[in-house]
């Protein structure tokens, strides 16, 4: 099935599907030591890729945010597969509950400090269909989930 013009794949000609010279977090001018870095969504997909990018650079503490604890656990092993150094903290909520990310933000606080990197990469997608035959409760929740969570994360920390 071809994908709608709209999706914005088209967007540009070069579909990297790796990690390449340009974007290796490994090379030094990409380290990023002693950083502390959440990442919500990061049980799998791109949080999860992007929670080992960070590891490979090198980081000091990385926050694990999912509602899964079991993605969550398979993220920890292989960030220690690749550096014992890094510090991970894993929290399991949903992030459209402002009382769960008010006491997670409390807890990172407390047991790092500081945080220097937000990345707010919670999603969700519902499946294609027509406006008219759609579900208004799950169109409401992509809502909740991009803008009031993205919200919430972001005046908590």
């Amino acid at each position: 099935m071809a994908l709608p013009a709209h999706t914005g794949y088209n967007f540009t000609h070069n579909i990297h599907h790796d990690i390449y010279p340009a974007t290796d977090p490994t090379k030094s001018d990409l380290s990023q030591p002693e950083k502390v870095v959440l990442i919500t969504g990061s049980g799998r997909g791109i949080g999860r890729s992007i929670a080992l990018r960070f590891a490979e650079s090198g980081v000091a503490c990385l926050i694990l945010c999912a509602r899964t604890a079991s993605e969550l656990d398979e993220v920890e092993q292989s960030i220690k597969k690749i550096s014992t150094h890094v510090k991970v903290y894993k929290y399991v909520f949903d992030i459209t509950t402002e009382a769960a990310i008010i006491s997670m933000a409390e807890a990172v606080r407390k047991a790092v400090g500081r945080l220097d990197v937000l990345i707010n990469n919670a999603g969700m997608t519902n499946k294609w269909e027509k406006i008219t035959e759609g579900s208004t409760d799950m169109y409401l929740k992509t809502w909740d989930v991009h803008i009031k969570g993205t919200y919430l994360m972001l005046k908590s920390f």
